[in-house]
């Protein structure tokens, strides 16, 4: 008499292959990205990383961000970052220094530093503008130099 294998043993099975082929991608796609290093160009960095998990653009620079799951608890986030093309930092993310309600903060004082600024610059303007001069033969010229003759 054959035995059949039951379902259970089956599903534990192809489960177990699964994530063997599962964490041996993630593991190899975790080494190979170990190969990026700075001055590469985009196209081999995606040669040896694969393409990024998600991307932005930051201070002028091309973010690349990629997920690697390590094992079942632990998974690891690492950057790339472009300036012209060129890879000019790898590692975890770069964290702003100032939080960004501060930043807002920061921002709005400057701009309405700025703003007074143009104010006053415009106030000097009008204080420095020459003033208009009576016509020669107006009455009031006529009495200023009547009044240095005398």
């Amino acid at each position: 008499m054959s035995k059949r294998p039951n379902a259970q043993g089956l599903l534990l099975l192809c489960l177990t292959i699964f994530g063997a082929l599962f964490m041996g991608c993630a593991t190899t796609r975790h080494q190979e990205f170990t190969k990026v290093k700075q001055g590469m160009d985009k196209q081999a960095v995606l040669e040896f990383a694969g393409n990024p998990d998600r991307t932005m653009r930051w201070q002028g620079k091309d973010r690349w961000i990629y997920d690697f799951r390590i094992d079942d608890f632990s998974t690891d986030s690492q950057e790339v970052h472009f300036q012209e093309g060129r890879v000019v930092y790898i590692g975890k993310a770069v964290q702003p220094v100032v939080p960004a309600d501060k930043q807002d903060e920061l921002n709005e004082s400057s701009n309405r530093a700025a703003s007074a600024l143009r104010s006053n610059e415009t106030l000097l303007e009008v204080r420095d503008a020459p003033m208009a001069q009576p016509a020669a033969d107006s009455p009031e010229t006529k009495k200023a130099v009547w009044e240095k003759v005398q």
